[in-house]
């Protein structure tokens, strides 16, 4: 292959990447499995969970829970709203933007969170309709702290966004707010660190 062929082939491999994380930044939202998106948008949301997992050396600095959102969906079934930072894509703020992994679960809260806060929700939404508001209202243009936290952060605006706009119970949504502003199990007051909306 002659040089010219070569460099001809890196350009466009380099346009395909970026290309690629152009897409990857502007819709930030994995479903998995992938094949069920459509299945998982229209399931109907009749309770959100608030679920903190344990602290572990992977969760940001390791000293702090990884939360994530947990719709019911009845049946025993549930789909997790889970927000990550995307190393890939960093930020001007020094940490990773958030991308969205919803994942179909065959239970609502998993088995080894350390606590949950439930919260009604006020109407019979779809996951679909949930994500489509989110992402409309840029809640997931969301940059995680160069340490890698800001989950519970997101997750405190969420709740308070969703309770001012009467989608869900507004006392249910501020215990779980406050919940969130503790590291769990030790039920030690810990402030969440802040990410940067963008």
């Amino acid at each position: 292959m002659s040089t010219e062929n070569s460099n001809l082939f890196a350009q466009i491999a380099a346009q395909q990447q970026a290309a690629a994380a152009a897409a990857a930044a502007a819709n930030p939202v994995s479903y998995i499995p992938a094949s069920k998106r459509d299945e998982i948008r229209a399931q109907t949301v009749l309770k959100i969970y608030a679920v903190c997992h344990p602290v572990t050396p992977a969760s940001g600095t390791g000293k702090t829970n990884h939360w994530t959102l947990s719709f019911d969906i009845g049946s025993g079934r549930g789909v997790r709203l889970d927000l990550q930072p995307n190393p890939q894509q960093p930020h001007t703020n020094g940490g990773s933007k958030a991308y969205i992994i919803i994942s179909l679960l065959d239970y609502v809260v998993t088995s080894n969170a350390v606590r949950y806060d439930p919260v009604s929700v006020t109407y019979q939404r779809t996951v679909g309709w949930y994500i489509d508001y989110f992402a409309s209202g840029g809640r997931f243009r969301y940059a995680f702290t160069s340490q890698g936290v800001g989950c519970r952060q997101w997750m405190i605006d969420t709740l308070k966004l969703l309770a001012d706009v009467g989608e869900i119970n507004n006392a249910e949504s501020e215990l779980a707010r406050r919940a969130l502003a503790y590291t769990w199990p030790d039920n030690r007051a810990a402030e969440p660190a802040i990410g940067t909306y963008f």
